[in-house]
């Protein structure tokens, strides 16, 4: 923490040592009239904003927070030809004295800059909420704003300290990688404990001013307790004195059309496009230049934050939809953004918010529509039999409550068990050795009739990817990863978000002989060895490894991101693949089932994504694929793509009552959401043995296309 707090201050000093600027009060954006705000107009933090997105994004950034509406337009200050707000009086200036929390660096320095500067709104104290347990910041925060606010003294940050170790030791607080207590002595180490520390101080913050100033905040990492208190006002949210509930119509209607006009602002921004179409730069050393783009980003943040409030408080799916689409409009390569769009449509039906935002929002945000569907109608005739896509059976985001498939059970087992620091993983696949160079086509048939493998070729290359059975249905997601995330799914599933599933991804494939997914990734340890994982930093304070096994003919990799260093599923996963392919007689009971063959189609994560399920029995070895058509006139749709996509190997036998699985996600490329047309899904199989290819099966279904 020293080392933090140093660095925070040399920031702080950074920033405050500017020189000020000239302000007419009457217009908040007369000073912006030159022809740019120069170095001695901002700090170097501020200088480089403009240089990375513009003088007209950075000063909207930062007036938008303070002076709302006003200070974004001007009052026709700006050229006449821009296109006002939708609402001059939304978001509205902040009260005066009003206590604003900045928490990314755009959301701190650029208003502090105006605020004791340039001399925008010198009645607003800005502080950052992710300093509050830095003494030396604090210390200036007191002397600066002590007498105007309830500001928090030296010994609530001691208090602060205790209450974050003891709710760890507790079990209320899920950081129990962040405290050590060592003969006696106990030490916070890791940004996860001071934001944890610092989400406790800016709550006794707020108690104490709350009766006496307006507050508002602009989130970085996500502070639980103010989701209760929150109502979004433009750019940032306010804080409101009580628990406010959920958002009202109006408040929603507001926001929304507000930003929609500040979506257009942005993108017309000739600056802000430009740096928008960048792809990330990397600096010398290989890493992402942390200042490249950060403006898009931030704006982008912004957005989202509205997104997760309305998905958390307000339950509103198409306000939640029309707003995190227009974070990803803003900045299409934000990773967050995508996460939460992935993780909400994974969990709920997007019928409700797709036709809303389609009308409203589809060109604003750059929706790619090809009106293939425009004039398609589903025939009378069709209509009795058409089979109708059902609903999406889970997500790799589901709990260790709904997996029901023995691999499943070892992977949340391991998970049950503190992780610990030390890295190394042992392997004995001795007996896949043996099978890939002396029984491979015992164990190919072997792979092909598990339903727990997805057999398949991926760009030329035969590879095994490892799928779970959830509520008593085997399926995969996009590309075998399945996650857990205690912060988000988990916590809709369970309230009590201490006893969810940790954060976890993983993802076990074979490839033969390399890597699948398109990389030529070779085995980096033997068959059987004992060796050390090459674990890095990732996401959410989690630890991520890929550890590959085996040798010239095959390659065992199995990925993990969980909470510690140890590879506690890659441990477990290599255990059950030994023990597994010692025998392969221990094929699940539902590997083979005896009746008529089965066709079912369910729904994806998104319209136009689909995933289905046949029981079928080609009664050869070889592969089964599809193939899709519009149903009225014929048009082969996802011609090149659906192929490669579709492709498994799958269980045969002589007895053509025995049906095995096959079990795949494809995508229709063609069509748009909102507008159903009925498309002949047909099933091909291709034998080995060189005979012609032949047609299984068909089934006229109602579907849709996907859009960009």
């Amino acid at each position: 923490m020293n080392f933090i707090a140093k660095t925070m201050f040399a920031v702080l000093a950074t920033v405050t040592a500017l020189i000020a600027s000239a302000y007419d009060a009457s217009n908040p954006r007369s000073h912006i009239g030159n022809p740019a705000l120069d170095s001695s107009l901002l700090s170097a933090e501020c200088q480089k904003y403009v240089d990375d997105v513009g003088e007209k994004a950075v000063t909207d950034f930062g007036l938008g927070i303070l002076e709302g509406a006003g200070g974004l337009f001007g009052y026709g200050a700006e050229d006449d030809s821009e296109e006002p707000p939708p609402n001059p009086l939304y978001p509205a200036p902040m009260e005066k004295g009003a206590l604003y929390f900045g928490g990314t660096d755009w959301g701190r320095f650029i208003p502090e800059t105006l605020v004791l500067n340039d001399g925008v709104r010198p009645d607003v104290a800005v502080i950052t909420q992710n300093a509050l347990a830095d003494d030396n910041y604090m210390a200036v925060i007191r002397e600066r704003y002590g007498k105007r606010y309830a500001i928090s003294s030296e010994g609530e940050l001691t208090d602060a300290f205790r209450e974050f170790v003891e709710g760890v030791q507790s079990g209320r607080i899920d950081a129990r990688d962040a405290v050590e207590i060592k003969d006696g002595r106990v030490t916070v180490t890791g940004a996860l404990a001071v934001m944890k520390i610092n989400e406790i101080l800016a709550k006794k913050l707020f108690e104490k001013n709350k009766g006496q100033h307006a507050m508002y905040v602009e989130e970085s990492y996500p502070i639980e307790w103010m989701y209760d208190y929150m109502t979004p006002h433009g750019l940032v949210m306010k804080l409101n004195a009580e628990k406010s509930g959920a958002v009202s119509d109006e408040e929603v209607r507001d926001n929304d059309e507000f930003w929609d006009w500040m979506t257009k602002r942005l993108l017309s921004d000739p600056q802000f496009a430009k740096r928008r179409a960048e792809r990330w730069r990397r600096t010398a050393d290989g890493k992402l230049d942390p200042d490249h783009r950060m403006g898009v980003r931030a704006f982008a943040k912004l957005r989202l934050t509205h997104a997760k409030l309305y998905a958390r408080q307000a339950k509103n799916p198409i306000a939640f939809a029309r707003a995190i689409r227009q974070a990803i409009a803003i900045d299409p390569q934000d990773k967050e953004t995508s996460i939460n769009y992935a993780a909400f449509l994974k969990v709920n039906k997007l019928d409700a918010v797709r036709d809303d935002f389609l009308d409203h929002h589809g060109d604003v945000l750059g929706l790619s529509k090809d009106h293939f569907a425009d004039e398609l109608s589903i025939p009378t005739e069709l209509e009795q039999n058409i089979v109708m896509p059902g609903d999406q059976v889970g997500s790799p985001f589901d709990s260790d409550e709904v997996y029901d498939d023995d691999f499943a059970r070892a992977v949340f087992a391991a998970l049950s068990k503190e992780g610990g620091d030390n890295p190394t993983v042992t392997c004995d696949l001795s007996a896949l050795s043996e099978l890939v160079h002396n029984r491979r086509d015992e164990l190919m048939a072997y792979l092909a009739r598990h339903p727990g493998w997805w057999l398949h070729e991926d760009q030329g290359r035969l590879c095994a990817t490892r799928r779970w059975r959830n509520k008593g249905v085997w399926n995969h997601p996009l590309h075998g990863y399945y996650s857990g995330n205690a912060t988000q799914h988990d916590r809709v599933q369970n309230s009590d978000a201490s006893q969810a599933t940790p954060h976890y991804q993983t993802r076990t494939t074979i490839g033969f002989p390399f890597s699948p997914f398109g990389r030529d990734g070779s085995a980096n340890h033997k068959p059987v060895s004992i060796a050390r994982a090459d674990v890095s930093k990732g996401s959410l304070q989690s630890f991520q490894s890929s550890e590959r096994f085996g040798d010239k003919d095959f390659c065992v990799e199995v990925f993990e991101e969980s909470s510690a260093r140890e590879r506690r599923i890659t441990n477990a996963v290599l255990v059950f693949l030994k023990d597994e392919f010692l025998s392969l007689t221990n094929l699940p009971p539902d590997a083979v089932v005896r009746g008529a063959d089965g066709f079912t189609l369910r729904n994806g994560m998104q319209p136009g994504i689909y995933n289905l399920t046949l029981r079928i029995n080609p009664g050869e070895p070889g592969l089964v694929y599809l193939k899709a058509f519009e149903a009225t006139k014929g048009s082969r749709l996802s011609k090149g793509r659906l192929k490669e996509a579709s492709n498994e190997r799958i269980g045969w036998s002589n007895d053509p009552e025995e049906k095995f699985l096959y079990e795949n996600e494809f995508t229709i490329y063609e069509g748009d959401w909102g507008k159903p047309y009925a498309a002949r899904i047909e099933v091909w199989f291709r034998p080995d043995s060189g005979q012609p290819e032949r047609k299984l099966m068909e089934r006229v279904c109602k579907i849709e296309g996907w859009m960009r």
